[in-house]
């Protein structure tokens, strides 16, 4: 192995470098394709990064608590979907100055996630609705 070093030329580390990113991403991409769990995040996140998180307390599974639809209450219904939250939505949709509803799933994604204060307010809102409907209610 020594032999091995001495005999040839260091790669230089940003070669390397890019190489393992290379390959993790080609790795990420295929599991975002062929893993259910990933659907709604292959969506709109086209690159491997660093996303903070919140817990909104939504179920996994199931369909929607508060607009006692068929649809399952995941990400894309709970931000473009849900008819419960349609008022949100619609002021969600002024501060950002366009209709979401002409837009594909993909760009919806990307616009709302490329204004996170914005989206923050949406989820702050619907949230408490939400809570209100189904904790609340008499």
């Amino acid at each position: 192995m020594q032999n091995y070093w001495r005999d040839n030329p260091p790669v230089p580390l940003d070669l390397l470098s890019t190489k393992i990113k290379e390959q993790f991403n080609r790795d990420w991409e295929h599991n975002c394709s062929t893993k259910p769990k990933l659907r709604t995040y292959a969506i709109f996140k086209d690159k491997v990064e660093v996303a903070s998180r919140v817990n909104c307390n939504m179920p996994k599974f199931g369909s929607c608590l508060v607009c006692n639809s068929d649809e399952v209450e995941n990400e894309k219904h709970f931000l473009f979907d849900c008819l419960f939250y349609l008022p949100e939505r619609n002021r969600l949709e002024d501060d950002l100055a366009c209709n979401l509803a002409d837009l594909a799933l993909k760009t919806k994604f990307k616009m709302i996630f490329d204004h996170p204060f914005k989206l923050a307010k949406y989820v702050r809102s619907a949230m408490f609705k939400r809570r209100q409907k189904l904790y609340n209610s008499a």
